[in-house]
């Protein structure tokens, strides 16, 4: 069978060569696409309007001319609900991505839940989120975006599929919200005990909303955003399941690796070879191969 995914990496792999030099080390590693990271927004976003508006077109032509997609991008960490000034930062954020070319934004609709217990006011944090998240999709209106909700530990409310998909559809099941499913978060989420959720229940439960991946691996109990089959021993994620699920699941976006685990600390040379041996793993792990490998191994971690 044909492999239908598209693979990206997140961009900051490369942070240190900036936006132009970072699309450049990717097609010389034989990719055609990235997710476009914060760390790419924050150099321009504080310019003034004209200028930052005139370097995100930059970006675009200089990817288009190059046949690279940037299609998936991650909006600044700042969590709208908390006040007007991250508010009308994420709104400049859109404005940028929109003209970079990203049409899938991903969001984290984060909690403030330091020194409380997580299940202390839920449903006053899930208001103020809902009230902002509106305020968002008027400032979008009809263009052609999708803020990506997050599924995060920080936020009880965003942990499962079904949980994100309270949001969605309590902004009248808006065509401009979808999901961003992150592995690692939801093996995290899985490992601490705060959920019991498999990804086939979480794709199924996500009525068709996933638009983004991030996919990365954990131990179970912090985040370390590793390629799938690294890492410590504990609460590893289950690659199979992951990918029957999401052979089953329609999805057509991005297969995008979020992987700054892979980058802090690693000389740039040994990341070109990870990039080199992540699209390898791409390509056997969406192939008919892996599922029918781990079908015979008793020894599937």
């Amino acid at each position: 069978m044909e492999n239908k995914f598209i693979l990206s990496i997140w961009g900051g792999i490369y942070k240190e060569l900036g936006i132009y030099g970072a699309i450049d080390r990717f097609i010389e590693m034989g990719y055609h696409a990235m997710e476009y990271p914060d760390v790419f927004t924050t150099p321009y976003i504080n310019l003034p309007r004209e200028e930052y508006m005139a370097e995100a077109k930059k970006i675009h032509d200089y990817a288009k001319e190059r046949d690279f997609e940037i299609s998936q991008g991650h909006l600044l960490f700042h969590h709208p609900y908390l006040g007007d000034e991250p508010l009308e930062l994420l709104k400049k954020n859109i404005d940028f991505l929109e003209a970079v070319g990203v049409k899938h934004m991903v969001i984290h609709i984060s909690g403030n839940f330091k020194g409380k217990k997580r299940t202390k006011g839920l449903k006053k944090i899930y208001a103020k989120q809902l009230a902002r998240l509106k305020e968002l999709l008027e400032y979008i209106g009809d263009r052609d975006i999708v803020l990506c909700l997050e599924n995060i530990v920080q936020n009880p409310n965003t942990e499962k599929s079904d949980y994100i998909m309270r949001y969605i559809h309590d902004c009248d099941d808006s065509p401009h919200l979808g999901i961003c499913l992150d592995t690692g978060h939801l093996n995290r989420s899985v490992g601490l005990g705060h959920v019991e959720q498999t990804f086939e229940e979480f794709f199924k439960n996500a009525e068709g909303r996933i638009k983004a991946l991030h996919v990365n691996g954990n131990a179970g109990n912090e985040d370390q955003h590793l390629f799938p089959y690294s890492g410590k021993e504990g609460h590893r994620v289950d690659w199979v399941d992951f990918i029957k699920a999401l052979k089953n699941s329609g999805y057509d976006g991005l297969y995008n690796y979020e992987v700054p685990g892979e980058r802090d600390f690693v000389p740039i040379e040994i990341r070109n070879m990870k990039m080199r041996y992540a699209k390898e793993m791409f390509e056997y792990m969406t192939s008919d191969a892996f599922l029918t490998d781990c079908d015979k191994s008793e020894d599937t971690i």
